[in-house]
This record gives C-alpha cells, sequence and structure tokens, in this order.
C-alpha cells in the first residue's frame, strides 16, 4: 500500500515499541475490565436477581469464572509487571518527572476517592486505596528523587542503569520472596479493619485491599527495571526497531531533466509494510495510555447499561 508520508520536521519522534508494549498491555486491560464488569458489576448496579435473561446470565457466569481462573490471575500479573518495566522505560525519556508524578498521582488519588464513593453509594465492596495509577505515580515520584540524588555523584548517568537494574531486581526479590511469598495471593484486609495504624501495609505489600491491588513490592522493582533497561537501550532516545517506518520514497513530478535541482519540488511516499495500520493502532493506544485507561470504563459501562436497560433491568440506586 502506497501512502503519502509527510516528515515530521521539529516534532519529537516517539520510541515506537515502548508504545506498542504499552498499548497492548492497556487493551488486555480494557478487556479484563470488561469481563469484570459483566461477571460482578452488573450484580451491583442493576436487579440482577429480579429477572432472568438466560444469554446474560450465561454471559455473567462465564465473565465471573474468566475473572476467577488462576490463568488469568498469573497473566495479569505478568502483564502488569510489563507494563511497570515500560513505565520504568519512560521516565528515563522524560524531562520533568516530578511534574508528570505529581500529576499521574493525583489523579490516581481522585480515581481511588472516586471508588470510595460509588462503594458507599451502590453498598458495594469495591473499595481502592493503592490501585494502579496511584502505584505508577508513587514510583515515578521515587524515581525522580533518586535521579536528582543520583545526578550529584553521577552527572553522565554512567553508571546509573546498573545500579537501577540491582535496585529493582532487590525490591522483586524482596517482594516475592519476604513481603508476599504467595502473590497475587495475599493476606485479605477487608474495608471493615482498615484505619490509621494499618493503611500502609497494602501500600507496602503484606495485606491484599480493593479491586485494583498494586502494592510498591514487587511492583516498584519493576519500575526500577525498566529505568535500568531504558539507560542502557535507549541513552539515545532512539528506537531500536524500524520495521514500523514506512520505506521512503521520492517523486519529482515537476522534474525535466537530470540537470534540474535535486531537491526541487520532491514529493515524499512512504510504501507501509504488512500489519503497519495495526500495529500503529497498538502504538496510539499506548501513547495515549492514561486517557484510554480514564475512559474505557465509562464507554464500557454505558455500553453494558444501555443492553440491561433495553433487557428490562433497573439500577438498584
Amino acid at each position: 500500500m502506497i501512502s503519502t508520508y509527510k516528515t515530521q520536521i521539529g516534532k519529537k519522534k516517539r520510541i515506537f515499541e515502548i508504545d506498542f508494549v504499552r498499548g497492548f498491555c492497556i487493551l488486555l486491560m480494557v478487556m479484563d475490565h470488561f469481563f469484570y464488569d459483566w461477571g460482578y458489576l452488573i450484580k451491583d448496579i442493576f436487579n440482577y436477581n429480579e429477572l432472568n435473561v438466560s444469554w446474560i446470565d450465561s454471559l455473567s457466569n462465564f465473565a465471573g469464572n474468566y475473572w476467577n481462573w488462576s490463568v488469568r490471575v498469573i497473566v495479569r500479573v505478568v502483564v502488569v509487571a510489563l507494563f511497570l518495566i515500560t513505565s520504568g522505560v519512560s521516565s528515563t525519556l522524560s524531562k520533568n518527572n516530578l511534574k508528570r508524578g505529581l500529576m499521574i498521582f493525583g489523579v490516581g488519588l481522585l480515581m481511588d476517592i472516586g471508588f470510595f464513593a460509588y462503594s458507599k453509594i451502590a453498598n458495594a465492596d469495591n473499595y481502592v486505596l493503592f490501585g494502579a495509577i496511584s502505584c505508577i505515580g508513587t514510583c515515578i515520584l521515587i524515581y525522580s528523587l533518586y535521579d536528582f540524588l543520583f545526578k550529584k555523584i553521577d552527572k553522565n548517568k554512567k553508571i546509573m542503569p546498573f545500579v537501577s537494574l540491582a535496585i529493582g531486581l532487590i525490591i522483586i526479590l524482596v517482594g516475592h520472596l519476604v513481603i508476599c511469598p504467595r502473590y497475587p495471593y495475599a493476606p485479605v484486609l477487608s474495608s471493615n479493619n482498615l484505619n490509621w495504624t494499618n493503611w500502609w501495609q497494602p501500600i507496602i505489600g503484606f495485606k491484599y485491599f480493593g479491586d485494583d491491588w498494586l502494592p510498591l513490592f514487587p511492583f516498584l522493582g519493576y519500575f526500577f527495571l525498566g529505568a535500568g533497561i531504558g539507560g542502557l537501550l535507549y541513552r539515545k532516545k532512539k528506537s531500536i526497531f524500524s520495521y514500523i517506518e514506512p520505506k521512503v520514497k521520492y517523486y519529482y513530478p515537476n522534474r525535466l531533466s537530470m540537470a534540474d535541482d535535486f531537491f526541487a519540488n520532491r514529493v515524499f511516499y512512504g510504501i507501509t509494510r504488512p500489519g503497519y495500520y495495526l500495529l500503529k493502532g497498538i502504538g496510539w493506544c499506548g501513547q495515549y495510555t492514561m486517557w484510554v485507561y480514564l475512559f474505557h470504563q465509562v464507554v464500557w459501562i454505558i455500553f453494558i447499561s444501555i443492553i440491561m436497560l433495553c433487557c428490562g433491568y433497573t439500577f438498584n440506586f
């Protein structure tokens, strides 16, 4: 396929493989939340037990079984770890991690408060104390402090990536072997028992709490692992894969002879490779991960609500 290829002079060129991996992870999370909504959320916000629509019951049972499937639990840990690694890589490319970390942590805090309000209104146990966004924001803030202090002793960041790798591996091992040996399974801290003396336990990783639980141990370790990888592989802030880029071709529609200016009236064309638009689409999701994360549940809830209301169900509140 041939399409016009526009050069992006003056624009920051993104590293495609980071966006792709992050986009792939966020799409898996979107699918995961879709099954959670069908398996559990509809039972909280609709009069689910008062009607019997066979296909909705079958879908809800399938979604519930999927959500509790041991393979799904393990895959989720792998995907989340991969997402934290890419976040760590991205932090080595950012110019202002402090600002970015504060923004992401603030969004995560607002989301946690929103889940708390929803749980109270719907009389459901869907509390979130330290969810994915809060965890990522905290990791970025910790890394920004680490980056600031390390520059005092390693201005050119020659040994910093190796130290980051070491810190990451230590935190991962401590998290999986000491703090929470059976992660993702852990002793549960219920919302009734949460107080001012034990709120820190789910954040560190000693106790499981809420529907979206990402403790600093081991996930801060995966973030630092990504920071080390970013420092080693992306020191020049350039992609190490070139497959996604179109092959550039030039066409000279107004060139009369070889004596004409070689660069005059040159038109750029790009020959896209197989799977280009699929890869770019996934990469686009990775580029706008925050927006996908914030609004995908809104889209799912509206979509599911329309179906449930059309089938005769009503809201519980």
